[in-house]
């Protein structure tokens, strides 16, 4: 080895312990920083194991809970969004008349489904339509419904359907027993029945030798009242005779018996002679459309009305002993009890200056076996009462005269009542009133005459009335749809004019003829107030 060699290996001996010390240096002064760290307070984070999901957890969450309830009200209000539908039916027009999909179908002038479809038939002879009623109107889908299609029509008849001119025609219907089977397919009508608007009543036949005039949809007269219509008109059987099918309506059923006699009242009648020229017309619509009147014969006792399909003769004019002799029927089967007028005066104020004013109204005297006659009446003929206080002294109220006239037997008496006596007493609007040995002689109704109403019911006004010597009862019906029960008393709905000439007039039952109660003509209004048992205590 020379001595460069030896050197050279000292100097890398030199450089490994150099290197070594200060590797040494640099342990040392990391083991300094490590026993540094380990001595600061820094937080140590714990390491454990997760816990496992236990099923159903999430439901302790009110957060799901509300999610769920969202959905739920969600789901709901699409539902409800959904239109619903009812049956499916198929209707054959023999002529579409601009029908098409998207009109609708009415019954008693709302929607009741909807044209899905129309599409001619297989042997293109009738259109057919395809309709979806609504849920509700599914009872229009039973055996016996008639469907048509409804448009403007200008006949002799008269004019229908305007309100097709200008918007979209649409399916009319008229119902089939609600209680019948159900049904999908029909075939539809050309027209609307003529019997679709006149209700129930009793149909019958007119057998005739000839048409004579008469149309479908001409009115049936009883005095030149419109009491019926003609339905349709067919040939017999044997195409010997013309029957025309009609209906009377059913409130003047009791007009119709078996000696009820029927003639043509169309056209022109023209009578020359000396006197001059004499035309003869029962009414324009008879003169347009024909037309059909009716007498009954006198008939006796038997009051029996005729049932449905029952056939008469139809005449092309009448025999004039049928008008001489014709009996005047009533529209109720039991007598009408006697009314009396009532007439006193009652003092009015009008921007505080008093006066007196006179009143007419009607009443009704009952009878009973052990006491006197009593007046029966509305209550408000009578002031009202005067009400005494603890520092007020009440004057006995002067009496109040009524002058009471019979116009069946020309009788009237004069009865003096006072406000607050036991002899008359106001209850519920009914006024009580003992006429004593004053009223002897009058005509009056016993008090089984007298019958409390559970519900209100078809009934009708009655009063007696006198003109030129003649004393009669005129009447004046009214229909149950006419009446609104509202707490105590009926609210009249009637349209035919001034009605304070019935005012205090009995209300008859139409059922059984039996007085239900009186009747109130007021400026807010006409009432009936119902008989009720307390007011025959007084």
């Amino acid at each position: 080895m020379t001595a460069q060699g030896v050197s050279q290996e000292a100097s890398g001996d030199g450089e490994t312990q150099a290197a070594g010390a200060s590797v040494a240096h640099q342990g040392g002064a990391a083991a300094a920083v490590q026993t540094n760290v380990g001595s600061t307070s820094f937080p140590v984070a714990g390491i454990r194991d997760a816990p496992a999901v236990t099923p159903g957890l999430f439901l302790r969450s009110k957060m799901w809970w509300v999610t769920i309830a969202c959905f739920v009200v969600a789901f709901w209000l699409t539902w409800q969004s959904i239109p619903s539908k009812g049956p499916t039916i198929v209707i054959r027009f023999p002529d579409g008349h601009g029908l098409k999909a998207g009109d609708a179908v009415r019954h008693r002038g709302i929607d009741a489904g909807i044209v899905e479809s129309v599409a001619l038939s297989e042997d293109l002879s009738q259109i057919t339509a395809t309709v979806t009623l609504t849920p509700g109107a599914a009872g229009l889908a039973k055996e016996g419904a008639r469907f048509w299609i409804v448009r403007p029509q200008l006949s002799l008849a008269g004019v229908s359907g305007l309100d097709t001119a200008v918007g979209a025609k649409y399916i009319g219907v008229s119902p089939g027993n609600p209680e019948g089977p159900g049904q999908s397919h029909f075939d539809g009508l050309n027209v609307a029945p003529p019997d679709e608007n006149s209700g129930e009543g009793i149909d019958i036949v007119l057998r005739s030798d000839a048409k004579h005039g008469v149309f479908v949809g001409a009115p049936i007269t009883w005095r030149g009242v419109d009491v019926g219509q003609i339905l349709s008109i067919n040939l017999s059987p044997d195409a010997r005779f013309v029957d025309v099918h009609a209906q009377i309506n059913a409130e003047y059923a009791r007009l119709l018996r078996t000696t009820s006699k029927f003639w043509v009242t169309s056209g022109l009648g023209i009578d020359v002679g000396l006197s001059g020229v004499r035309l003869n017309a029962d009414s324009l619509s008879t003169i347009v459309r024909g037309g059909v009147s009716f007498a009954t014969l006198a008939v006796g006792k038997d009051k029996t009305p005729v049932s449905s399909g029952h056939m008469f003769v139809l005449h092309d004019t009448p025999d004039p002993e049928w008008l001489s002799s014709a009996s005047s029927l009533p529209l109720i089967d039991f007598e009408l009890p006697p009314t009396v007028t009532i007439q006193g005066t009652r003092k009015t104020s009008l921007f505080g200056i008093s006066r007196n004013q006179k009143f007419t109204v009607n009443g009704l005297l009952v009878s009973e076996s052990d006491r006197p006659l009593r007046l029966l009446t509305a209550a408000d003929i009578l002031p009202p009462p005067v009400e005494s206080g603890a520092s007020v002294t009440v004057e006995p109220v002067a009496p109040t005269e009524f002058l009471i006239t019979s116009p069946l037997s020309d009788g009237s008496f004069t009865l003096a009542v006072r406000n607050a006596s036991d002899d008359s007493l106001a209850n519920l609007g009914l006024l009580w009133m003992t006429c004593g040995d004053a009223a002897t002689g009058m005509p009056a109704a016993p008090l089984s005459r007298l019958r409390v109403p559970q519900e209100p019911e078809e009934c009708c006004l009655c009063r007696s009335v006198k003109a030129d010597n003649d004393a009669s009862t005129v009447i004046q019906s009214i229909s149950r749809d006419q009446l609104t029960k509202v707490d105590s008393v009926w609210s009249v709905t009637m349209d035919v004019g001034d009605l304070s000439p019935w005012h205090g007039a009995p209300v008859i039952s139409i059922l059984d003829g039996k007085v239900i109660g009186v009747f109130m003509a007021a400026k807010s209004g006409a009432t009936i107030v119902p008989y009720h048992t307390e007011t025959s205590d007084h």
